[in-house]
């Protein structure tokens, strides 16, 4: 139960999220997500949350899987396909699953989207029970029980055409991103879909598929002010994740920082046991996400790129920085006016 997605025009995007659900009800609670801190039971009648894990599995910079469904199955296939690729670096992903000796029952749990640069520079995509779409003029490949949520129920829409295509083309998924992150750290709506967590994002960049650091920042409006709130910045140690949420209070000695660590799928290297060692694999982060809200319900996306100075964040000698800018709090209130530049419609959840 999750969401896997892999979107192709001129650009290539992967985004997968990192929660486990189980079928059923469970007594059971999930640890560790970022954007909620403490420990939650997110159970109905037909899911359970109970863990996390990678769903993109990066095995060198020319090849990368995504996978949905059970984990059981998915983890197998990915540790068998890693030896097989290094035997055959052409192997084929539905080849592979034609030999493996799994069962239909298996294969029919379990969704693959496999992703190889080829040394012509050429993008080879195929996908083992998946959708597949056009998504505003994108060929997209996706899986998981969030696909409806965040595919048909949340629509990016902007108030002027952009220019760039590359721009365009990621603000549109980046937008949807955001979205299902401000969701969830106010009423946890995405993860009644058993997704969410955080996004992994990969990209295809300077010759090689290559997973984007990233932080999302939380405000809120209160009284006329713009209060700042926690900041999740995620970036990898070799190839674990690693999820740090700094909520800075006014005296130092308040501020708490939470980590997580999502331990790489293929365990190649030992899980980073200490914040000191994660502290010293800081990476800055490439996109900056800023979500605001109010009391009133109203609520605002403001995107950041990794030249910016509005904002920065940084880890330095084990110790955090933070500061920003005050046209940054001008130019998150200015979102809660209209919204500038764009905004989510839902045209399914809003219409209820």
């Amino acid at each position: 139960m999750t969401l896997v997605l892999s979107a192709q025009r001129d650009r290539l995007l992967m985004l997968s999220d990192i929660v486990i659900a189980r079928e059923g009800r469970h007594d059971a609670q999930v640890s560790g997500l970022p954007l909620t801190p403490r420990p939650i039971v997110v159970a109905s009648g037909n899911h359970t949350l109970v863990g996390l894990a990678q769903k993109m599995v990066q095995f060198d910079e020319r090849r990368v899987l995504l996978w949905a469904g059970s984990k059981v199955v998915a983890g197998h296939v990915c540790n068998e396909f890693a030896k097989a690729i290094l035997t055959d670096p052409t192997a084929r992903l539905l080849d592979f699953l034609a030999q493996s000796g799994l069962s239909e029952g298996d294969l029919s749990q379990t969704s693959f989207i496999y992703h190889r640069l080829d040394s012509d520079g050429r993008l080879f995509r195929e996908a083992h029970n998946a959708k597949r779409s056009d998504i505003d003029g994108v060929d997209t490949f996706f899986s998981g029980t969030g696909d409806f949520h965040f595919i048909d129920d949340i629509r990016p829409m902007f108030d002027a055409a952009e220019l760039n295509p590359d721009i365009a083309f990621m603000r549109n998924w980046v937008h949807r991103v955001a979205y299902a992150m401000l969701s969830e750290a106010l009423d946890g709506e995405n993860l009644q879909f058993a997704y969410g967590g955080w996004f992994e994002i990969a990209l295809f960049a300077d010759g090689a598929l290559r997973k984007m650091p990233y932080l999302v920042k939380l405000w809120e409006e209160r009284d006329g002010q713009v209060v700042s709130g926690p900041c999740i910045s995620g970036w990898y140690k070799d190839a674990h994740l690693c999820l740090l949420r700094s909520d800075v209070k006014r005296a130092e000695a308040d501020t708490t920082n939470d980590l997580t660590v999502v331990r790489d799928p293929l365990e190649r290297t030992k899980v980073p046991d200490s914040r000191s060692e994660v502290a010293d694999s800081y990476a800055r982060a490439q996109l900056q996400i800023h979500l605001i809200f109010n009391a009133r319900g109203r609520w605002g996306i403001v995107l950041k790129g990794f030249d910016t100075d509005d904002f920065q964040f940084e880890i330095a000698r084990g110790k955090l920085n933070m500061r920003w800018h005050q046209r940054l709090r001008d130019e998150l209130t200015a979102t809660l006016q209209g919204p500038v530049g764009g905004q989510i419609l839902r045209p399914f959840s809003d219409s209820e």
